[in-house]
């Protein structure tokens, strides 16, 4: 894939890394990373390297862990020897290593050491995309130059340097020949100067020719056209009403306080509260859906609370925030109360949650359906009263990762009709069925490292003829199974997946299902070790 940008990063830091490319790639900035764009069963090494020298810029990010990462170290050394830009985005304040120090101690730096996160993203976008605008100004320049001036025409090095062998030799500059150079040169001069005089001192016709327009020009930016700051309470009473007014790259600051009505997102806008137990905005869940964000894309929600008020405030089917097609960020927020569904994405929306807490909601903590392709990262999803996370419905691929699922009444994480997208270090303990369940005909997502405990049954349920891939997950102190594979013909894909502590066994197979049991697998059960296939 071709790409602008190599995104290095201690693996400590996959959170941050995720959350800048997904920033980088919505201003249509390409970017590689591992493990992302690693292509299996190639050199890893080898991808790494080609990946460096072909981008033109390289973002560090700068912590305590990359500070003392030898393949960071690695990484920034071959884009220091092939003279690729580095730009050192430090996220924390940890001082710069000596191996590290001998490589970035010249080298241009962005701190993003205080939120919120999406303005340091901002900063580093247009940097970028001034050094990309730099990169392919010289390039053409290169190719003019090559084209006017091809290397056939251009005569050997040691015919331009005195003295080396075939060369031209110096001549010598006489006292004689610098003398008369100044005198030519003083000479023309007065002649200008006589005829410059003649001309003012004739009479000049009135011209007889319009005057030439003058060029348009792209405007300077004006206070008009800068990014502004709407304070709530302030410029505005209402937050609403600071919405309307807002322009693209504007920014809508609500202070700590608690705010009645329904809202309806802008695109390219920033609304930031005070923090997501401090600025609480809420309806009635009668009412409607509480916040909508509909076809915008570019813009940041952050740092608020979001409620359902009312005695049916878990018993209708109107939503806290609905992201409808849009590719905003949705950060560090609280949605609790939700008549029907707490964060419902929709119609390939393709938006970033991420550190939000959804609790306490009718139906689930957060839905992607439609095609939908949702990244979710670090995110608590409690006491819902059907799921904490669900996938629903062909083309639907939402990205989840380092998410936690506890207590909700059905099942921690589900995907069902026909969902795909990866479940990646995921936490799922103590629902009421089953930690991460994969249901239905053509539901295959690949859930990777993903932790369940002590659900209700089983820790992972394949089900309804449902395929996907199971690698390399921890299930323990799960009632009944670590892992289950029911119904005919379905068929997932179990790979080094490990747990001790289930109630009855390691695996389970139903009838007419057909896992694909790989070597690797070490789970258990009190009852039974390993697989035990129902008769």
């Amino acid at each position: 894939m071709a790409h602008d940008v190599f995104i290095s990063y201690s693996s400590e830091d996959k959170l941050a890394a995720d959350a800048l490319c997904a920033a980088l790639e919505a201003a249509r900035i390409r970017c590689w990373m591992a493990p992302r764009n690693v292509v299996p069963a190639l050199s890893y090494s080898g991808q790494i390297t080609r990946a460096i020298k072909a981008s033109r810029v390289m973002v560090l990010i700068f912590s305590e862990h990359a500070n003392v990462s030898a393949a960071v170290l690695a990484e920034v050394e071959l884009a220091a020897n092939a003279r690729v830009h580095i730009l050192n985005f430090r996220v924390d304040a940890s001082p710069l290593g000596d191996d590290l120090l001998f490589y970035l101690q010249h080298r241009h730096w962005l701190d993003a050491l205080t939120p919120p996160m999406e303005l340091h993203h901002a900063r580093l976008v247009q940097s970028i995309l001034g050094l990309l605008a730099l990169a392919s100004s010289a390039e053409e320049t290169q190719l003019t130059t090559a084209t006017k001036h091809p290397a056939t025409s251009t005569p050997a090095l040691s015919a331009l340097v005195p003295g080396e062998a075939g060369g031209a030799q110096p001549r010598k500059f006489t006292m004689f020949r610098a003398l008369l150079l100044v005198a030519l040169g003083m000479g023309a001069i007065t002649a200008i100067l006589i005829w410059i005089a003649g001309r003012s001192s004739a009479p000049q016709p009135a011209p007889t020719f319009a005057p030439k327009p003058i060029a348009a020009t792209t405007p300077l930016a004006t206070p008009e056209s800068s990014p502004r700051t709407l304070l709530v309470p302030g410029t505005y009473s209402k937050i609403q009403a600071a919405i309307d007014a807002a322009r693209s790259g504007d920014t809508v600051k609500v202070a700590a306080g608690t705010y009645t009505g329904k809202l309806e997102f802008k695109d390219g806008i920033n609304l930031i509260g005070a923090g997501m137990d401090q600025t609480l905005v809420r309806c009635g869940a009668a009412e409607g859906d509480l916040f909508t964000v509909r076809s915008c894309s570019a813009g940041v929600i952050s740092d608020m609370g979001f409620e359902h008020t009312g005695e049916n405030k878990t018993t209708n089917d109107y939503d806290l925030v609905w992201l409808d097609a849009s590719a905003v960020k949705l950060l560090r927020c609280r949605i609790r109360h939700s008549g029907h569904v707490g964060i419902f994405c929709t119609a390939g929306d393709q938006s970033v949650v991420q550190d939000c807490e959804v609790s306490g909601c009718g139906f689930s903590g957060i839905i992607v359906r439609s095609g939908a392709k949702t990244t979710l990262l670090h995110n608590r999803c409690e006491n819902n009263t059907d799921v904490g996370i669900g996938a629903d419905g062909a083309d639907t691929s939402p990205t989840l990762t380092r998410n936690e699922a506890r207590g909700n009444t059905w099942a921690g994480i589900i995907f069902q009709k026909g969902a795909g997208g990866t479940a990646e270090a995921n936490l799922c303990e103590n629902n009421g069925e089953a930690g991460i369940q994969v249901t239905g005909e053509g539901t295959a997502p690949t859930l990777t490292r993903n932790e369940a405990r002590g659900n209700t049954l089983s820790g992972i349920v394949f089900a309804g003829s449902a395929g996907g891939t199971a690698e390399a997950n921890l299930c323990e102190n799960n009632k009944e199974s670590g892992i289950a594979a029911l119904d005919l013909d379905t068929a997932p894909t179990l790979r080094d997946n490990r747990g001790e502590k289930n109630g009855v066994c390691g695996i389970f197979v139903g009838k007419g299902a057909k896992p694909i049991i790989e070597p690797g697998n070490n789970l258990a059960g009190r009852k039974f070790r390993g697989v035990y296939r129902e008769r």
